[in-house]
Parts: structure tokens; sequence; C-alpha cells
């Protein structure tokens, strides 16, 4: 019983190790903000947030 339990557990979590590749579909969207200062960066949706240091603030999404 108890090996029957630990195969369950381990078929289950190959199956969610598998399933958390989602790819997105369609072109990429490029867009480029001009907006005043701010102090914080939050992401609404699953993704990398990239910083770079530079002379003047800009936001350029993609």
């Amino acid at each position: 019983m108890k090996n029957l339990i630990n195969f369950f557990l381990f078929t289950l979590l190959i199956g969610f190790t598998f399933s958390c590749n989602e790819k997105g579909e369609g072109p990429v969207v490029n867009e480029e903000l001009n907006i005043d200062y701010f102090n914080g960066i939050e992401a609404g949706v699953a993704g990398q947030v990239f910083v770079e240091h530079g002379p003047e603030q800009k936001v350029y999404i993609e």
C-alpha cells in the first residue's frame, strides 16, 4: 500500500512538472512609455522584469 501511494505521488509530481511550461502565442508586442519619475515596478502577469540604469528614465515593454 505504501508503494502504491509513493508511486501515485511520484506520478502526480511528474505530471505537474511537465505541465508548467506555457508558451506564448502570437506576435511580440513592443511599447515604449514616456513617464515621469517612478520608484517601483509591479508586473501583473507572469514574466521577467529587467532593470537598466541609464541617464534617462523610461519604460520599455516587450
